[in-house]
């Protein structure tokens, strides 16, 4: 009998149902949902975009070759160089090179063995102002990935409000289609008292008749809360890498939470937006990236000055060198002031829009408490509500069962019995849905 029974355990085990609880939901937001990689797929592709302006300071070979033979002149040149740029702007090449004959393109001659050559580029102006557009392509999509990675917090925050809005509509649901199912199971069970009565005579049939039309329209409306049960769990299933038989071979949901009355003050919460709300911090990478904009646009309002020197040993002739100087400077410097200016409106409006963010937060932060409050008052009083229709239902099923009343008035307050009930649920809906809506404008991510 012991084995029996720890058999008869055992299979129970495995065949119970888990309760679906906020907890277990998080665990299914991994990064193996798509709703969650939808969230972060841009920043994944962000950082791959910083591979890319990183290969502006890749090593590059750099390989040449001319063969000239015209009517009058002939010429043969032959170039192989190493490159390295740096973060800086400094680029640095060595290689060989051989050119004989008369070149087309350069007045380069060497030994009959070519020469070696080893050489640097200094763009000054690059190197005094900390700043070149390889520099800014590189820095600027880092910023970007920074950036997008709080984008991706920033989208989280409204799919979690999204996610577990859907979970307690769907509990809300539930408990909507479980009251009218208790509403069906009573009229069905006073049927059958009535049955009884009218075959002893006690009651006239027309009684029966009035039962079996309760029940007919409690059944309709019970197959209309079963279909919007099914609806709102289907909707909220998307979002879970899960059929719906699986869900319900495996879990149960449980019946609406009791509510706690919210302890936030708009201070505290204000404060905890400004604080953890990622999409606030997105403005600051815009703001540095215009900076970033504004020191390369620097490089306009100076002379563009770069010096090359190269030394070369040719095998045959020996050692030398070639300096250069290369220098542009545009007088009206147009560019350099448009650009500036444009620069520095870009500035403003980025402040402008985190400042009417910011109010945007705050103005939501006190309708949500202030909403709390209130919905918080009308669950204590539709509570008391209930209480005091189910106490009249009772008083007029007693009157039914000693004749003083008749099966209109008792329908009558079973029906504003289950209005008063999904009234209450109605209430704690309400206030669960702005309890995520205050978390979601906190800035809480997943």
């Amino acid at each position: 009998m012991r084995i029996v029974f720890l058999l008869l355990c055992g299979v129970t085990f495995l065949y119970a149902q888990e309760l679906f609880t906020k907890q277990t939901l998080e665990n299914y937001l991994t990064q193996e949902n798509p709703f969650i990689y939808k969230t972060k797929a841009r920043e994944y592709i962000y950082r791959e975009q910083i591979k890319y302006f990183q290969g502006a300071f890749d090593t590059k070979l750099l390989l040449k070759y001319d063969k000239k033979r015209y009517p009058v002149t002939d010429g043969d040149f032959m170039e192989i160089n190493i490159q390295t740029p740096l973060e800086n702007g400094i680029e640095f090449l060595g290689g060989y090179r051989e050119a004989t004959g008369l070149q087309e393109y350069n007045n380069i001659k060497t030994g009959e063995n070519g020469e070696f050559r080893l050489g640097v580029n200094l763009p000054v102006s690059a190197l005094i102002n900390g700043m070149n557009s390889r520099k800014l392509n590189l820095y600027s999509a880092r910023l970007n990935t920074q950036q997008q990675s709080y984008r991706s917090k920033d989208n989280l925050r409204l799919l979690r409000f999204e996610i577990f809005s859907a979970y307690y509509k769907t509990l809300y649901s539930q408990a909507l289609y479980k009251t009218e199912k208790e509403l069906l199971e009573v009229a069905q069970k006073r049927k059958s008292i009535i049955e009884k009565r009218v075959k002893s005579g006690a009651l006239a049939e027309i009684t029966l008749l009035e039962a079996n039309q309760h029940i007919i329209n409690r059944e309709q409306r019970l197959i209309t809360a079963k279909n919007s049960f099914q609806n709102a769990l289907e909707l909220f299933l998307q979002y879970l890498p899960i059929t719906r038989e699986a869900f319900e071979r495996h879990y149960t949901l449980p019946p609406l939470p009791e509510v706690i009355q919210n302890s936030f003050t708009e201070e505290r919460a204000f404060a905890l937006a400004l604080e953890h709300r990622a999409d606030l911090k997105v403005f600051s990478f815009e703001t540095k990236r215009m900076d970033m904009e504004q020191q390369h646009t620097r490089l306009l309002k100076y002379p563009n000055f770069n010096v090359s020197l190269y030394g070369v040993h040719d095998l045959k002739y020996n050692n030398g060198f070639k300096l250069s100087f290369d220098m542009s400077f545009p007088f009206q410097r147009r560019a350099y002031e448009g650009r500036s200016k444009e620069i520095l409106k870009k500035i403003e409006q980025v402040n402008n829009n985190r400042n009417i963010k910011v109010i945007t937060i705050k103005t939501q932060i006190a309708q949500t408490l202030h909403s709390l409050k209130n919905i918080f008052t009308n669950i204590q009083n539709s509570k008391k509500e209930v209480t005091l229709v189910e106490k009249l239902q009772q008083a007029e099923t007693k009157k039914y069962l000693l004749g003083l009343s008749n099966l209109f008035m008792v329908n009558q307050r079973e029906l504003v019995t289950l209005q008063t009930k999904k009234k209450l649920l109605g209430y704690i809906l309400e206030y669960l849905l702005l309890q995520e809506q205050l978390r979601k404008e906190i800035g809480n991510t997943l």
